[in-house]
């Protein structure tokens, strides 16, 4: 058998090295951690690409498989978990990934470099989104394979039948929408009904130019009747391979009956990204196409992530796919969950033609790329899906009952005798008949029920969470003890006999204090929701008005139970009144975890002043709760858009001639002339006669803050990899800055030449029988074998070629110090060595 041979004494020497993973080390931890079918990528797995941590050490390798069987992206660090997210097929590029996914995994390295530094520490816990609590079942959990065979998108022919739009002055086709994509998906797998049942008629806003949605509009009526559309199912193909089809073909004119059905069903808001509101669709489905009474949308915050990922598995068992929504800041969107792999992932169909469906974790929905109607952030905020969907008259699930819920936070208020629960409440069940609302006094101690008061008879309450009432009053039984309650709202379906508390999202209370004094007076204060906490928090750059600004955060988890939470960072006035807040992020961690929040942060809402002095601190907007220790900070008149220069050799490409594309390393000097920057840098590609438009815009991995008159010197920085480039060809590459009007070229162009791909793909886990050993004595590495050593080649653990000799001493005194693989070829074969310099 062929081993692996080690430098045991570096090993013992350097303990904190070996959290650091070789990408092949990554790859055979992930074979130890993922299903078979995963485990079992072959030999021709290679490594395409290698994340990096501020530092610039390795944070995550992406995997492929040769000839479209998939790919993994993998931690660098055994402090993270081991896969961060997989496709069995397809294939990835790694640099025409969109802001979503970089994102996405920039936040991973940021957390594995943080984790790392803290390990020993025992400060904090990892956030280990594959961490199930005690009462978790996940492990018997058995895969289930992808339910639609479909892979859908909203153009051509999906949208044959969508009414004609002009935007920016050409006339298009709307696009078919999202809901209606995944609707239509979630239908073609019931392949049901073959005939529609009713109408609808609506009013939609049609724009002159949908570029300008103030602009000058007409309202147009759309009608369809359902009962007069039949639906071929068998015509419909999985996969519409061109983008110039008619209704004169069948199977074109099948699948776009059925898009025009459920975008009408929902009443599609059509345009260049046509929208609705997934919720619709349950009833949708029900009064229009016939589908189970027990279809019913559910909210993701109502329910802790291992309840609801239970949730989503059944129905996936029992029923079939899921309609899933999600939304961000920039928007939102609908696709199907169909698959489950047995390790916590889960298989998405993104309705974007089979673009970027893989599987992933329910708490990271980050799409590697995106299609129509995306945006550039990951779909985890107000999450929801649809479950029970399927034809009418199956029994399982259960239909579930009315059941009150609130819908945010609650606060209470007296006036007299009434004491008033003010917030939205809403139906997270099925309808209700016969709905009496109240609140239950309960022991704050105890929680005994001591009284109930009734708010009055609402008859009935169908079942959406969107709907309902605001606020709840009930007068203060006069019989109530002196003492300290809480109070709940609740509701009765049985006449009043039994009365059931509301439910509230995670992290929130489902109660108001109150308190009864002895002499008959009442005090009321409302409970704060569970929190998470920040730490390490600082702001790292000077604050101006209109600009980016660079922020280090750590959220955690130091409650019992799981927090999701939504938070911003804020801007607070001296009376403590909120002006203005960055973008929302979606905070979900278990007891115990934490996450490290983005480095730059962007004011998107509100407005504040230059010249004026706030208290900047993280908060919840729901709640309006301030998380952590607010820190000050004058905002200051921007200095105006950046000039920036660098010099005639301020950029250049490392190994320009010999430029291994998933190793693209760049060095530059930038100086800011005048004015702030606050961006990140961009290196573009074009061909070496510079002649056309670029062919590539590879962006630095960090955000640069650059005050006037002053430098930043980069050396050796790992950009992203080229995607449209040919071995052996040369290019020319230059780096540009983002100007108030657009990207602007800063450095000269360089000329460069791409190489094959670097050899650490082809050092694996296996070596030579027999002794071979390594000793690093001045910068001079002395390898012993006992064969005649052919070669000695030295790699970093990013793959880049650092040294190599025909003889057994390569020199690596001009090697910075870190990790290195050493590939030792001898008469016998090859072996792999580890080495700390």
């Amino acid at each position: 058998m062929k081993h692996v041979l080690l430098l045991a004494s570096v090993l013992l020497a350097m303990p904190a090295w070996a959290r650091t993973l070789s990408p092949d080390e990554a790859l055979q931890r992930a074979r130890g951690n993922m299903p078979s079918k995963v485990a079992g990528m072959g030999q021709s797995t290679r490594l395409v690409k290698t994340g990096y941590t501020a530092k610039q050490q390795p944070a995550y390798y992406i995997f492929e498989n040769s000839g479209d069987k998939g790919y993994m992206v993998l931690a660098a660090d055994d402090v993270a978990v081991p896969v961060l997210g997989y496709s069995e097929t397809g294939s990835i590029n790694p640099d025409d990934m969109p802001v979503n996914l970089r994102g996405w995994l920039e936040n991973y390295a940021a957390e594995i470099a943080w984790a790392a530094e803290r390990q020993e520490s025992g400060k904090y816990i990892m956030k280990d989104l594959t961490k199930q609590s005690a009462a978790s079942s996940r492990d018997s959990w058995a895969p289930i394979a992808p339910l639609c065979t479909t892979k859908w998108n909203q153009s051509n022919p999906y949208d044959l039948y969508a009414p004609d739009i002009t935007y920016y002055g050409q006339s298009m086709k709307a696009a078919a929408g999202c809901v209606a994509t995944a609707m239509a998906q979630l239908m073609k797998y019931h392949n049901y009904p073959a005939q529609g049942k009713g109408s609808v008629t609506y009013t939609w806003r049609k724009y002159d130019d949908f570029y300008n949605t103030s602009g000058s509009y007409t309202d147009e009526t759309m009608t369809m009747d359902f009962s007069a559309t039949t639906f071929e199912w068998d015509k419909m193909l999985d996969v519409y391979p061109n983008s110039d089809y008619t209704t004169s073909d069948e199977n074109a004119e099948a699948v776009a009956t059925l898009m025009k059905a459920c975008g009408y069903s929902v009443e599609m808001s059509y345009g260049p990204e046509s929208g609705a509101v997934t919720s619709i669709v349950v009833d949708a489905l029900k009064n229009y196409f016939g589908y189970d009474a027990a279809t019913r949308f559910y909210t993701r915050d109502y329910y802790d992530i291992d309840t609801w990922e239970k949730m989503i598995y059944d129905n996936l068992k029992n029923v079939g796919p899921v309609q899933y929504s999600g939304r961000n800041d920039y928007g939102g969107h609908s696709f199907i969950v169909d698959g489950y792999s047995a390790d916590g992932y889960f298989h998405l169909n993104w309705g974007w033609g089979g673009m970027s469906d893989g599987y992933f974790l329910i708490t990271g929905l980050d799409p590697e790329s995106q299609g129509i109607g995306g945006s550039v952030a990951g779909y985890n905020s107000n999450q929801g899906a649809i479950l029970g969907a399927q034809p009418a008259g199956a029994t399982i699930p259960k239909i579930v009952p009315f059941q009150l819920a609130i819908v945010g936070s609650i606060s209470p208020s007296l006036s007299s005798q009434r004491l008033t629960i003010e917030g939205r409440f809403g139906n997270n069940g099925g309808t209700g008949t016969n709905v009496g609302v109240g609140m239950q006094f309960c022991d704050a101690t105890t929680d005994e029920l001591v009284a109930t008061a009734v708010y009055g008879n609402l008859g009935t309450w169908t079942g959406n969470i969107n709907y309902g009432i605001d606020n709840i009053t009930a007068t203060i039984p006069s019989t109530l003890p002196a003492g300290v309650y809480k109070v709940y709202p609740a509701a009765s379906t049985d006449g009043g006999s039994t009365y059931q508390k509301a439910i509230a999202p995670i992290g929130q209370p489902n109660y108001v204090l109150f308190a009864k004094d002895t002499d008959g007076t009442y005090e009321v204060a409302q409970e704060y929701p569970l929190s998470i906490d920040v730490a390490d928090f600082s702001i790292d750059t000077s604050v101006y008005k209109g600009l980016a600004f660079g922020v280090t955060a750590t959220a955690v988890n130091n409650n019992d139970s799981e927090a999701l939470q939504e938070v911003n960072l804020g801007f607070i006035t001296s009376d403590m009144n909120l002006v203005a807040a960055g973008n929302t992020m979606v905070v979900d961690l278990r007891a115990g975890e934490s996450m490290k929040l983005p480095e730059a942060v962007n004011i998107v809402m509100g407005s504040v002043t230059a010249g004026e002095t706030y208290l900047v601190a993280y908060v919840d907007m729901n709640s309006g709760m301030i998380i952590n220790e607010p820190v000050s900070v004058t905002v200051q008149t921007s200095p105006g858009a950046a000039t920036l220069q660098t010099t005639a050799s301020g950029f250049s490409i490392v190994d320009a001639e010999s430029v291994v594309l998933d190793n693209f390393r760049v060095d530059f000097d930038v100086y800011c002339q005048s004015g702030y920057y606050a961006d990140k840098l961009y290196v573009l590609v074009f061909n070496e006669n510079l002649e056309g438009y670029n062919i590539d815009n590879l962006p630095t991995p960090s955000t640069y803050f650059i005050e006037a008159e002053n430098w930043i010197h980069e050396s050796n920085i790992k950009l992203g990899t080229p995607t449209a480039l040919e071995v052996g060809k040369r290019y020319a590459a230059a780096l540009f800055y983002m100007s108030s009007t657009g990207l602007k070229q800063l450095s000269n162009a360089v000329r460069f030449t791409v190489a094959a791909e670097s050899g650490i793909d082809d050092i694996k886990a296996e070596s030579i029988d027999g002794s071979v050993s390594a000793v690093l004595s001045g910068g001079i590495l002395s390898v012993t074998a006992a064969s005649d050593i052919r070669s000695v080649d030295v790699y970093d653990l990013s793959g880049a070629h650092v040294a190599t000799s025909a003889t057994s001493t390569a020199d690596l005194t001009g090697a910075s110090d870190g990790v290195y693989v050493v590939k030792v070829t001898t008469a016998d074969g090859t072996a792999s060595l580890k080495l700390m310099k």
